[in-house]
């Protein structure tokens, strides 16, 4: 049966434009991970209270970050969302996956897509290697179109996911719409 993925709760921590979308992108596909860490680690220091406030109402959730294809891992050098996890991990002391589904096609880069494009573009990119928890909070760095962190919930939800959630650094918002239930973590 295949299940429509939807998430239980969204977090992104700021919003992906301006000088924040330039310093991202500069840190994710300059390879300059250092960079990327110390922005990580700021922005789980200023928005301590949403990230709390985030953890405490999913209830256990495992962290998983969004899997690189392993061409692309060795191009760049590291994957943005494990740092994000990682970082995570360390300050709230979560439970983390990073081996439950890989990325099995090695797709271009979404940069530039438009949403359609994007969505055909990700499509049969994951697969499931191991048991899938129950409960998951996909990690990635950017939410735009969704395209990734929807591929990425079906997949996990036709194995046995029964919630999704979604963590990211940033968020896109289109045509100046805005969910505050979603920028802010929370119901």
């Amino acid at each position: 049966m295949r299940r429509i993925p939807t998430t239980a709760n969204e977090c992104g921590l700021v919003e992906y434009k301006g000088p924040f979308e330039k310093i991202l992108k500069t840190a994710k596909y300059g390879m300059y991970e250092k960079v990327l860490q110390d922005l990580v680690d700021g922005l789980l220091e200023c928005h301590h209270e949403k990230i709390l406030k985030y953890i405490t109402g999913i209830h256990g959730g495992v962290f998983i970050p969004v899997p690189l294809h392993s061409a692309r891992l060795r191009t760049r050098g590291f994957n943005q969302a494990l740092l994000i996890v990682r970082a995570l991990a360390r300050k709230y002391k979560i439970l983390i996956n990073t081996s439950c589904v890989i990325r099995n096609i090695n797709t271009p880069r979404l940069a530039g897509l438009n949403k359609m494009q994007r969505a055909e573009n990700i499509n049969g990119a994951f697969k499931v290697v191991a048991q899938v928890p129950q409960s998951c909070v996909l990690i990635d760095d950017v939410y735009t179109s969704g395209a990734t962190l929807r591929e990425l919930s079906r997949v996990l939800l036709n194995h046995g996911a029964e919630r999704i959630h979604t963590f990211t650094l940033a968020r896109r918002w289109y045509n100046g719409a805005r969910d505050l239930k979603n920028l802010q973590g929370g119901p």
